[in-house]
Order: C-alpha cells, then structure tokens, then sequence
C-alpha cells in the first residue's frame, strides 16, 4: 500500500445530507423517493434542470446550508480518516452564491468546532492531487479527476453512484475496500 500523507473529505453527501436537505425544498419533488429524484437530476435526465434546482435553495441564503443535518456515520468517518493521519482537510465544491460559502463555513464551525480550520472551498479538488494523497468523495467525476491528476481517490457510496450498495454502510465499505490504515 502506498503511504498516506494526507486526506481529503468532501462535505456534501459524504459528511452532511445536502440531497435531502435539498429535495425537500422542491415541491411537489419532496413527496418523491428522494434517491431516485436525486439520480435523475445528477444525471440531467431532463426532469429538472439544474436552474429549477438551484431556484429553490438560493433564496433560504447562508441558513440553508448551515443547517443541513449531519449524516449518521460523520463522525465514524473522521475517526476513521484521523487514525490515518492527522493531516486531513474538507474539500468541498462552493454553492453557487456567496451566502452559501458562509453558511458552509458556519456548518463545519457547528460541527466540527469553531477552532477547525482545515478547509478549502473549491471546484477543482484536482489541484491538490499528489502522490500519498486521498480525495474521499461521492461523485464519480471528481474521483477521475484526481486520480487523473496523481492521487488516490475513494468513491464514497450513496444513493447516487456506482457504489449505491454499499450506501447503508459507507464507512465499513472504506474500511474493508481500501484497508485504511496509517502506514
């Protein structure tokens, strides 16, 4: 196994239930199967268009994403991650609207401690691909880009990806699939 110098979480679906959180701001889509409304518009299968989505989070501002519930594995998760290593940060891909990086920012202070400040704000999680560097993320695009790029990605299991089976018991698929382990 190639050694683990650093890792970085994801936030959304991975940490904190952005899908829900979201689907229940969309009439009549909250009455939906929240997974299958999710994979549809992840897909861009022409059910909802990312505008129509994005209409009904942006007016709620920085509240909407401060308030997002915590999945019940976060903690088990960076429990697993911190035995690795002590060097792992949260990468997340920023809201489109400024009140959304705020609001983000005040979810992980809630959550993880105010003094917290290992966090980057970005699209382009790529750039900090290296060798001995894990990106743990939920959507299969950003894994390839980083394992493009020269580290080693982790498709977190959810509802929406490949690793959908899985999505009942994320933490013991990292475990037991990718032998997480300081090195």
């Amino acid at each position: 196994m190639n050694q683990v110098n650093r890792i970085l979480l994801d936030m959304d679906e991975v940490l904190c239930d952005f899908r829900k959180a979201a689907i229940e701001l969309m009439p009549p889509y909250s009455s939906l199967d929240l997974a299958a409304h999710w994979v549809q518009w992840n897909e861009g299968d022409g059910t909802i268009t990312a505008e129509e989505f994005w209409k009904h989070i942006l007016p709620h501002g920085s509240k909407f994403w401060e308030n997002i519930s915590p999945l019940p594995w976060m903690k088990e998760l960076i429990d697993l991650v911190n035995s690795v290593t002590e060097d792992w940060h949260l990468i997340s891909s920023p809201p489109p609207c400024p009140e959304g990086y705020r609001g983000k920012i005040r979810w992980i202070k809630n959550n993880l401690g105010e003094s917290f400040d290992r966090i980057c704000l970005t699209p382009h999680k790529h750039l900090f691909a290296q060798d001995g560097v894990i990106l743990i993320d939920d959507r299969q695009k950003n894994c390839d880009d980083f394992t493009k790029a020269g580290g080693r990605a982790i498709l977190f299991p959810s509802l929406h990806n490949r690793m959908s089976r899985y999505a009942h018991s994320p933490v013991s698929y990292v475990k037991s699939h990718y032998l997480l382990r300081r090195s």
